[in-house]
């Protein structure tokens, strides 16, 4: 719809009114309002208008925001292509990948005793490479949906699901002889599904670089997540959180995808994640601020 079609106009109409009869009895300015109005020859334009009492004067300010608008909804579109294009790549890679971390399992447990020691070598790493780039597609999978799946929020008790995770990971923590110390944690209003992706790639990062004693506390709206690894040297601090960023220092497990995750759901629930460090080999901290 477009002034001057006459519904619509008589709808601008009567709000301009309203909006005019507010600012003269509060003696504040019209605030900006956007209007799409039709020029005579017929091109659509969107307009922010507002306007101001000046004595016994009346201003009216008419900022053209169509090109803007435009810009805005090719960009949109652009956005949602890309996403959806993630999505389809992403769901047809799962297969191969599933295929290849699956025969080189099984050619380990049938022939591992007929290979060489290279041999071994060779299959255990495209196992395990076939399993991070797994990993790696799940991720973008899960950033893709982001945008596009919104998730019903439910209220839960944080300390239960990470106990729950940590029961995923007890073989992990086994295999790393890690400690992990939890003290009591707070009631959430959120999107659980995604809370617990967040707090499992935390847990999982703090084991694979290296902590052996991980603390989970809570003070004052923070939920922290330390550990005593390899630490994050001072000038990645700001960059962990990006998609494809991971500590270059060793060649831990990682896929770098997890943290950049992280960071988006966080941000969705309107909440903040920092990590901090004194730097290598003094472990690091993640911080959780929610609202």
């Amino acid at each position: 719809k477009a002034y001057p079609e006459e519904s619509y106009r008589n709808e601008v109409a009567e709000k301009w009114s309203e909006l005019v009869r507010e600012a003269k009895r509060d003696n504040t300015s019209v605030r900006a309002e956007e209007y799409v109005v039709t020029t005579k020859n017929g091109k659509k334009l969107t307009m922010q208008i507002s306007g101001i009492f000046i004595d016994e004067y009346f201003l009216a300010t008419f900022i053209d925001l169509t090109s803007r608008k435009e810009m805005e909804n090719r960009l949109k579109e652009t956005n949602e292509n890309l996403e959806e294009m993630l999505y389809i790549a992403s769901h047809d890679l799962q297969v191969p990948l599933i295929s290849m971390e699956g025969y080189a399992s099984e050619l380990l447990e049938d022939y591992k005793t007929s290979l060489d020691e290279n041999g071994v070598f060779c299959l255990t790493r495209l196992k395990t490479n076939a399993s991070n780039m797994h990993r790696l597609v799940i991720s973008l999978l899960d950033i893709s949906r982001l945008n596009t799946q919104k998730k019903a929020y439910e209220q839960f008790n944080l300390k239960n699901l990470i106990e729950k995770i940590l029961i995923d990971l007890s073989l992990h923590i086994e295999k790393k002889k890690a400690t992990i110390q939890m003290r009591e944690m707070p009631e959430l209003y959120a999107d659980k599904e995604r809370i617990e992706t967040v707090f499992r790639n935390l847990l999982s990062n703090a084991l694979n670089y290296g902590g052996k004693n991980i603390e989970i506390t809570w003070f004052d709206n923070m939920i922290y997540v330390k550990d005593d690894g390899i630490g994050i040297p001072q000038n990645q601090l700001d960059n962990i959180f990006k998609a494809g960023e991971r500590l270059q220092m060793n060649e831990s497990e990682g896929i770098g995808m997890g943290l950049a995750f992280c960071k988006k759901v966080i941000e969705k629930h309107n909440w903040e994640i920092r990590a901090e460090s004194e730097g290598i080999n003094k472990g690091s901290s993640f911080i959780i601020k929610y609202l």
